[in-house]
């Protein structure tokens, strides 16, 4: 009964936690789903008119939907990321569109997406490289990136691990109870594959059960944050991959079990005696396994929590200051050649 309950309850805090992630990268979310290519330097010879030209044709060539970003503040001084296109095709709901009117002065070093169609980010380079945009920076994000860099940081990696740790915890008590009852099960005519699956069985009616709820409550959740339909394969990728490492558990502890099994006199079984010494190593290798865990978790926590402080303090000190200007500054206004340059002339920099 624990570890259906647990498994529903996990689904459903992974749910909320991937959620509550996607909301954090609501601004730059199309970052990590469509192909893409930062500039950061670009020839002072170049027009935006010469690069839209050159895109528009090129996005009708391939039969693509090409986007140039643009990032203006708003009355807030927050940053609003708007997207000219080229090629047939329409943006993602989420997204704010920019006219040519609009871009003429746009700046060409920003990012440049690739949102529909057969362009590859090579032959996009190629194309920009022609009008003297150098300093690029490939990237092609996919489902599994994404999920990777989800849950690959911090205290995420920590909460997956416990949840891990905690259903192998409740499936080695409910392996160990089968453990006893499986003598009597053995002379019945029970195989020993049979007797050790059984909880794998019903697990895969709690995982389905699991992943049902975690939808509906994703579901639900997406057009109450209004997040982009996109970011609801990675989680539902994220629960599935989730729920098969759980079933990895639950089959790696299954065979443990009826393989060691061979290794026990029969009358041992029927009496109901089982054998300690391996079930004692499993759980001395789990708690090594839980301190470390924690150790590092704490450890982590308190890294965090002095960042945390430091960010109040600074968000303290500005509410209070009243002469303030916001500035900002695009790419177009970094040198970002001439820092590479005197960084790889400067040994102390690490750059080669």
């Amino acid at each position: 009964m624990m570890k259906k309950v647990f498994i529903v309850i996990s689904n459903v805090l992974l749910s909320l936690f991937f959620v509550w992630v996607l909301t954090i990268w609501s601004d730059t979310y199309i970052s990590y789903y469509y192909p893409n290519i930062a500039v950061f330097d670009s020839s002072p010879e170049t027009h935006f008119q010469q690069v839209a030209e050159a895109l528009d044709r090129l996005a009708y060539q391939t039969d693509s939907l090409i986007a140039i970003q643009s990032q203006d503040p708003n009355s807030e001084g927050k940053p609003v990321f708007s997207y000219m296109t080229f090629g047939r095709g329409e943006l993602p709901s989420e997204l704010l569109e920019k006219t040519y009117k609009e871009a003429e002065n746009l700046s060409l070093e920003t990012n440049y997406f690739i949102f529909e169609g057969d362009l590859d980010l090579q032959r996009l380079k190629k194309e920009l490289s022609q009008f003297g945009l150098t300093n690029m920076y490939l990237s092609s994000p996919s489902q599994f990136s994404t999920l990777v860099l989800v849950v690959s940081n911090g205290f995420q990696l920590i909460g997956l691990l416990i949840f891990l740790l905690t259903f192998a915890s409740l499936t080695l008590i409910s392996q160990i109870g089968y453990l006893k009852t499986s003598g009597i099960r053995l002379i019945s005519g029970e195989r020993r594959w049979s007797i050790f699956l059984r909880p794998l069985v019903q697990d895969l009616k709690s995982i389905g059960v699991g992943l049902a709820v975690g939808g509906i409550l994703t579901f639900i959740l997406k057009f109450v944050f209004s997040l982009p339909s996109i970011s609801l394969m990675t989680i539902v990728v994220g629960l599935i991959v989730y729920n098969l490492l759980l079933l990895l558990i639950d089959l790696f502890f299954a065979q443990l079990f009826a393989v060691g099994v061979k290794k026990v006199h029969l009358m041992q079984m029927i009496k109901g005696e089982i054998p300690v010494r391996g079930v004692i190593s499993l759980i001395l290798m789990g708690q090594l396994l839980a301190i470390i865990i924690i150790s590092v978790g704490m450890g982590s926590g308190l890294n965090y929590s002095k960042a945390w402080e430091q960010q109040k303090q600074g968000q303290e000190a500005w509410i209070q200051e009243k002469d303030l200007i916001s500035l900002s500054i695009s790419r177009e206004g970094i040198d970002v050649g001439g820092i590479m340059r005197i960084c790889k002339g400067n040994r102390r920099f690490g750059i080669s």
